[in-house]
């Protein structure tokens, strides 16, 4: 096993000592990578925790699965919890400020769990690489004094990876995968139906191999984004017509491949270039 380098051990160290004087954590836990090794860490250093899943229209049946195996496989403290986002008139209009909404609403039903748990200290998974991009659900987590602590320790995504790999997780080089909620341009109304069209488009797509995929959701035009070293496996004639037939039947009437490519955060681009 390699071994990890001087930056990631000092930032290593003060995750500790971030996370260590607050003897008693809630974990706002989504499987990816990132939360994965908040838990590990506390696991690490011995501090009590409860890791908490959000189940709500946003999820998909993919990821849900994901955090279920986890806790599976390590068995730590764990408790789910269920949000209606789409009764919130603020959240399924989608405005540019839905992730504001959203996460205010997500993470005050975590802070009753943790409170039943025995706790105010909350942690949640952003780094440093997450302050490039139009974020607006960050001022939900400092008003709500949620604990950043990858962030506060300087985290990089990619450091994240490596010290992740570094202890054994098997989610080291999971592919992100934000809510379903990022595939749809702001202002446009959000409803289950788009959701579900969505996931079953991604799924049909990782299906065939895809590591990283997208399927933006632009009413009856399916935009697919996928790295452009996969470009070539789009376009062969077998698989294309493969794609374009099972989109179609989720609903979409078009299906187009975005020859930029895969960029995270692709809907926030009118607003990063035109700040308020």
């Amino acid at each position: 096993m390699e071994e990890l380098s001087s930056i990631i051990k000092t930032k290593t160290e003060k995750l500790h000592s971030i996370i260590l004087p607050l003897k008693k954590v809630c974990i706002a836990f989504s499987g990816g990578v990132d939360s994965s090794l908040i838990v590990e860490t506390c696991r690490n250093i011995n501090i009590p925790f409860l890791a908490v899943s959000v189940k709500s229209e946003f999820l998909s049946e993919a990821e849900e699965k994901n955090i279920v195996a986890a806790v599976n496989k390590y068995c730590f403290n764990h408790k789910w919890i269920e949000a209606s986002l789409l009764q919130n008139s603020d959240v399924s209009s989608n405005p540019e400020l839905r992730c504001y909404h959203c996460k205010k609403l997500i993470f005050k039903k975590i802070a009753l769990a943790a409170a039943q748990y025995g706790t105010d200290k909350i942690l949640e998974g952003s780094h440093s690489d997450d302050l490039e991009d139009y974020r607006p659900g960050s001022a939900a987590i400092k008003e709500l004094a949620i604990t950043s602590p990858l962030a506060l320790a300087g985290f990089t995504k990619q450091e994240i990876r490596d010290l992740a790999r570094y202890y054994g997780l098997d989610n080291w080089n999971k592919p992100s995968m934000p809510c379903l909620a990022t595939r749809i341009p702001y202002n446009t109304p959000i409803t289950e139906k788009k959701l579900k069209e969505i996931e079953v488009a991604e799924n049909f797509l990782f299906s065939l191999g895809f590591k990283t995929a997208r399927v933006r959701h632009h009413g009856t035009v399916a935009r697919i984004e996928v790295d452009e070293s996969d470009f070539y496996k789009v376009l062969s004639p077998g698989t294309r017509a493969e794609i374009t037939a099972r989109l179609k039947e989720t609903g979409f009437e078009y299906v187009s491949l975005d020859i930029e490519g895969y960029r995270s955060g692709s809907m926030n681009r009118e607003i990063n270039s035109n700040p308020q």
